[in-house]
């Protein structure tokens, strides 16, 4: 297994329990939140498919498309240890903002939940993006 599978399977964790707890909770937004199925390691023809359906790299790994308190929208991107955003995903995240949606980085499953329920309680300030 390399690095990069180890830490992609990290990051399906944090997300999984974070969908986990997210569709146990009493949050309004709980029934407008799914995965973008961007990441991982794919057959070289179905990385090829899903790129003609529409994948794009950059966009982020969860999006809840719930408005709330003057964001259209939360975007989440996943990441774990030490692992860095890319030039896309820095991209993606900026381009949010800047049309009117809450985004964050997000290094654990707890962390997601906590920038979940602040946007839903309207409570959530963009920070920068490393």
């Amino acid at each position: 297994m390399t690095v990069i599978s180890y830490r992609k399977k990290r990051e399906s964790v944090e997300q999984c329990a974070y969908f986990t707890w997210l569709n146990l909770s009493p949050l309004p937004c709980r029934a407008h939140a799914f995965a973008i199925p961007n990441g991982g390691t794919r057959h070289q023809l179905e990385a090829y498919n899903l790129k003609k359906q529409g994948v794009k790299p950059g966009v982020s790994d969860v999006f809840v498309a719930y408005p709330a308190h003057g964001f259209y929208g939360l975007w989440l991107e996943f990441k774990v240890n030490k692992n860095k955003l890319t030039p896309l995903q820095k991209d993606w995240l900026h381009e949010m903002r800047s049309q009117g949606y809450a985004a964050y980085v997000v290094y654990s499953w707890a962390e997601a939940i906590k920038i979940t329920k602040d946007y839903c309680d309207g409570r959530c300030e963009c920070q920068s993006i490393p």
